[in-house]
C-alpha cells in the first residue's frame, strides 16, 4: 500500500495548453452577458475608458497599455455599430426636408410617364383610325371601280347584242329580197312560155302586188332597225363620253 502512495506522489498532473485562437483572446467570453442587449445597444456608444483629466493620479492597465487600450474601445464600439440595430435613431430635419423633396420629384417623373404613356396611346389611336379610313376609302374605289367597269362591260355586251339584231335584220331582209326576186323571175319565165288565162294572169298580178307590198315593208323595216341601230350606237358613244368626263373630273378632284 506504501508503494501505490508514492507512485501516485509520483504522477504530474497534465498540462492545459492553449489554442491559437484561444492565446491571442485578452478576455474571455461568457455565456451570460453583463448588460441586457437592449441597454447594450443603446449605451455601447457612449463607453470610455478613464483618463487624467477625471482627477486620477495614475492609470495602469493590467491586460494592455494606454494606447492599445483606446484602440481596443474604439474598434469594438465601431464593430457594434456595423452589426447591432440603433432602436433610438431619428432623422434630422434635413433629411425629412430631402425626402419631402425627394417624393414630391418622384410623382412629378410619375405624372410625366403617366402623360407620355397616354399621348403615345393618342398617337397610335390616331393613326391606327388614318389607316382605318385610308383602307375604307381605298375598299371604296375600288369598288366603284369594279361597279363601272361592269357596267362598262354590260353596255358593250348590249351594244353587241343590238349590233348582232341589226345584222340579223340585213340578212333576213336580205333573204326576203332574194325571195322576191326568184318569184319575179317566175312569173317573168311563165309568161315567156305561155300566156294563161285572164283569171291566172289576174292571180299572178295580184301575187306580185303582194310580193311587191312585202317587199316594201321589208325594205321599211330595215330602215327602222338601221335607225334604231344607230340611236343605240349614239347613245352608247354618248354614254362613254359621260363616263370618261366623270373619271376625268374624280381623278382632279382626288
Amino acid at each position: 500500500e506504501e508503494e501505490e502512495e508514492e507512485e501516485e506522489k509520483e504522477e504530474q498532473p497534465p498540462k492545459v495548453e492553449l489554442t491559437d485562437e484561444e492565446k491571442k483572446l485578452t478576455f474571455m467570453k461568457h455565456e451570460v452577458t453583463d448588460l441586457m442587449p437592449s441597454v447594450l445597444n443603446s449605451s455601447y456608444t457612449k463607453f470610455t475608458l478613464p483618463s487624467k483629466s477625471e482627477g486620477f493620479d495614475e492609470l495602469k492597465y493590467e491586460w494592455a497599455k494606454n494606447n492599445k487600450a483606446d484602440e481596443y474601445l474604439k474598434k469594438w464600439i465601431l464593430e457594434r455599430k456595423l452589426s447591432m440595430p440603433v432602436e433610438d435613431l431619428q432623422p434630422s430635419a434635413w433629411f425629412n426636408q430631402q425626402w419631402a423633396k425627394f417624393q414630391q420629384t418622384t410623382k412629378s417623373w410619375h405624372i410625366k410617364v403617366g402623360e407620355y404613356k397616354a399621348l403615345m396611346a393618342r398617337k397610335a389611336a390616331d393613326k391606327a383610325a388614318k389607316e382605318a379610313m385610308k383602307r375604307a376609302a381605298a375598299e371604296r374605289k375600288a369598288a366603284e371601280k369594279k361597279a363601272k367597269e361592269e357596267a362598262k362591260k354590260a353596255k358593250a355586251e348590249a351594244r353587241k347584242a343590238a349590233l348582232e339584231a341589226k345584222k340579223a335584220a340585213e340578212e333576213a331582209a336580205k333573204a326576203a329580197q332574194e325571195q322576191t326576186e326568184g318569184s319575179e323571175k317566175n312569173d317573168d319565165d311563165a309568161e315567156g312560155e305561155k300566156k294563161e288565162a285572164d283569171s291566172e294572169k289576174k292571180e299572178g298580178e295580184g301575187d306580185n302586188k303582194h310580193d311587191e307590198k312585202d317587199k316594201k315593208d321589208g325594205e321599211d323595216e330595215k330602215k327602222g332597225e338601221d335607225a334604231k341601230a344607230m340611236e343605240v350606237d349614239k347613245e352608247g358613244e354618248k354614254e362613254e363620253d359621260q363616263e370618261d368626263e366623270e373619271e376625268k373630273k374624280e381623278e382632279e378632284e382626288e
